[in-house]
Order: structure tokens, then sequence, then C-alpha cells
């Protein structure tokens, strides 16, 4: 096997950019050290442990709190003023609605006419139903909730993650280098870091598999000119797909239907890093979290909104032979893993499959997704660098748009399951109970 050597890294909070309120929830907008701000995402205050940018942070809202309250009082005192010599047809009123719709954040904002500057501040002290009218500030929900009073010193109290969920965030972040840092959310139980696990973030060869440089001789890459594919001009399409792309040129979306498979250009082809047809080999910028459900374990959700038939990640591990995989799969029955998966596209059954990725042991985020009988996630076989299409990749892209705190699930069946599938389920005696939870439930899924 290969030596997996970790590369440290921290991640760290640079500055608190803003905050809102979700169902009585308060999220905080945080910008990552060392990221730009597209890397911007939202979290729940209680997931946070920079109580010093908060509190900076926190400050500064109710400074600017208080100097829109003064402009306020200001505007209401020139009312006041002028009142007296204006004119009836209401020219200081109207001169007070102007300028109080310029410096207010709120967007209902109620005078009445014939109001003095004691009655407001009395109003305004006693929170009275007469004089301003307006919404409850970001400021103000955030003290409701957590007793933080503007003329005390600040002080945020926020729950710390367990010594167990903090480690295993460190663990992950430690070992990420293609992408934002993932965060770890556990309310469940004690679980951290499972047993025996290391992340990576390529694959580890067991023994008789032939690795990827053992296999570079046998690649092949196109000669495009100045590092742009075209599908009519590439060999990397005219070969594989009868000239048509498998990604949308703007969006990057995958064009082709589940089923067949992605032939990406290698590190023999000339084009550049940013070529249309190298869509899986770049960087990833989505911004995801596992997370402790009460009755699946540990799961996937995604902090950002992804669009449908984008790329997510490959299935890393440890490839294994199949025979080694039939010995693995006996013992992981007994304690109820499921982390193999065959690499099976050219094999017309499982005794055909010559290798299988195990992910027990060694694996990405992938390895955390979840079965589900209503998934977001597709699989597609993915060739790149790996020149045996038996060692294809097994890459998982969207079905659908992702919605923020959604799970990313797939289909442990595969991408077609049927009617004649589950028939054929329904004799095999293994199964496991299905817990996804979705209206297309069908109870249980194969091991």
């Amino acid at each position: 096997m290969e030596s997996m050597d970790h590369v440290d890294c921290e991640y760290e909070v640079e500055k608190v950019v803003d905050q809102k309120v979700v169902n009585g929830n308060i999220y905080y907008q945080i910008k990552w050290k060392g990221y730009d701000s597209e890397y911007n995402s939202w979290e729940p205050y209680h997931n946070l442990n920079c109580s010093e940018l908060l509190s900076r942070f926190q400050c500064e809202q109710i400074i600017r709190n208080k100097k829109i309250l003064e402009r306020k009082r200001q505007l209401l005192k020139e009312r006041d003023s002028n009142s007296s010599t204006s004119s009836k047809d209401g020219s200081s009123v109207q001169f007070y609605k102007k300028e109080i719709k310029n410096s207010t954040i709120h967007k209902e904002t109620r005078i009445q006419k014939n109001i003095s500057e004691a009655q407001y501040n009395k109003n305004n002290n006693s929170n009275s139903s007469i004089g301003v009218k307006r919404p409850m500030t970001l400021v103000e929900k955030f003290q409701q909730q957590t007793g933080f009073a503007s003329n005390k010193k600040p002080k945020i109290i926020i729950p710390i993650p367990s010594p167990k969920v903090l480690e295993f965030e460190r663990f992950l972040n430690r070992s990420i280098k293609n992408g934002p840092p993932i965060s770890v959310i556990n309310d469940i139980d004690d679980a951290g870091i499972p047993s025996n696990f290391t992340y990576v973030e390529n694959y580890v060869y067991g023994e008789g598999v032939p690795c990827r440089i053992d296999l570079s001789e046998r690649l092949v890459g196109c000669r495009c000119k100045e590092g742009y594919c075209t599908a009519k001009g590439c060999s990397c399409f005219t070969e594989h797909t009868g000239a048509r792309l498998n990604y949308d040129r703007t969006t990057f979306q995958v064009m082709l239907k589940p089923g067949n498979v992605i032939y990406e250009c290698n590190s023999k082809c000339t084009c550049l890093s940013n070529c249309v047809n190298r869509v899986s080999q770049r960087r990833s910028d989505l911004s995801l979290m596992i997370k402790r459900f009460p009755k699946k374990g540990w799961g996937v959700i995604t902090r950002r909104k992804i669009p449908e038939r984008v790329f997510v990640t490959y299935y890393y591990g440890e490839i294994i032979k199949s025979t080694e995989a039939d010995r693995r799969g006996s013992q992981y029955d007994t304690k109820g893993l499921t982390y193999l998966f065959d690499l099976d596209y050219n094999a017309e059954d499982h005794d055909e499959c010559a290798y299988t990725v195990d992910a027990t042991y060694f694996g990405n985020f992938s390895r955390f997704f979840n079965h589900s009988c209503d998934p977001n996630l597709v699989v597609y076989p993915l060739i790149n660098d790996n020149a045996d299409i038996r060692l294809h990749h097994i890459a998982f892209f969207t079905s659908r748009e992702i919605q923020v705190g959604e799970e990313l699930t797939f289909n442990y069946f595969g991408n077609f399951y049927n009617e004649e599938v589950e028939s054929g389920l329904s004799k095999i005696k293994e199964k496991y109970v299905c817990k996804c939870g979705s209206t297309k439930c069908i109870g249980y899924f194969h091991k």
C-alpha cells in the first residue's frame, strides 16, 4: 500500500462579515482566512468558537445601530422645530419622510404627525405603541435570545463543540488540500473519528493492483493547439463520445445521460487545466458539513445550494482485488458496514468485476454519503489518467438542485433501480433496513 503523509493546514476565521436570523436562529457569515470572499459561508452561532471576533462584530453593529438612532432623533428635532413654521401642505413631514427613508435600514417606518420630542423619548424608552413603528433589528433579536445587553460589556456565550468533534474537524482539515475546510456537527452522541480511518484525496492501491503510474505508458493524449479542446477536433471526443462534449462549456454541467462513461482529457494531453474536458480534475469549491444523524449515523450536508448535473467528488478509498473484497465483505457484513464499491462498469456480473474500492479505512467525504431511495446524487464511471477501464473512477454528480442544509445521498442499488431489481432482491434474505425517510422508500437496501 502507499504510505499516506498528512500536510498540516490551519483554517481560521478571519472576520465575521454579517448576520441574519432564520427561523429564530442566528447565523453569521464567515470570511475564512486565506480564502477569497467567494468561499464565505453562513454558520450558526453555536457552531463557532471565535468569541473575540463575534464580540467585535456585535460592538460594530451596536455602534452602527446607535448612529442610526441618533440620526432619527436629529430628524425628529428638525421636524418638530419646523412644524410651527411649516405650511399646511405638510412640507416638513414630507422632508422628514424623505430623509428617514434614506437613513434607516428598516423597511417599515411610520411617524405620527404631532408628537413632541419628549413624547418620542418617553415612548422610545417604554417600548410603547406610539411613535416610530419598526421591526426588531438583528442586534435586538440577538440580545433577546442571548441576554446580551448593549449597555454592558460585550460578552458572547457560545457552546463549544465536544473534544471529539473538534478533533474530527482538525483531522479532516489537516488532510483536505483540494477544497474548503469541512466542519463537523454532532449533537446526538459522543461519536468522533471513525476507528482506524485515514482521510485521503487519492487512491490507495492494495496488493496486486496496478497503480496509475504503472499504467501511464498506456495513456494516449490529445494534441489540441493552444490548450483548447473542441468536440470535432479533439481525439478524446472523436474516439470516445462521437465528437460530442461531455460538459456544457458555460455551466460545466454534465450533458451525458447516466449509464454512459465520461472520458476526460488526461496528463498526456496538451490542453490546459481549465479545459472544458477536465471538470472533475478542478479544485472543489463545495461548502460541506459532516453531520451526525440519530438513526443513520454520519452523513454529509451542503451549506450552499448546489446546481443540478455538476461534479461533486470521486469515491476514493483502497482499491483491492475482487477476491479480497469478498473476504472483507463477509467480515463487514457482521458489523453492518457498507463501504465496498465495485468497479463494475464493464462487467456483466459480479464474477467479472476485477476490482473494488474499499473506503472502510481509507477514503474522503464520499465515505459518509448515505443511501436514499430518492437520492440527489448519481454515479458515472469516469476515465482520465486511469488507463485501465477496470480501474475507472466512481464519480458523483448531482441529479437535481440540492438546497442548503440538504443531505447528499445516492442509491446503493445503482442508478437504474426498477421493479425487476426489486423482484430479484426480494429473494435475498440479507437486507438492511432503509432509514432514508423518503416517501419513495422501499424499506430496505441490499448490502
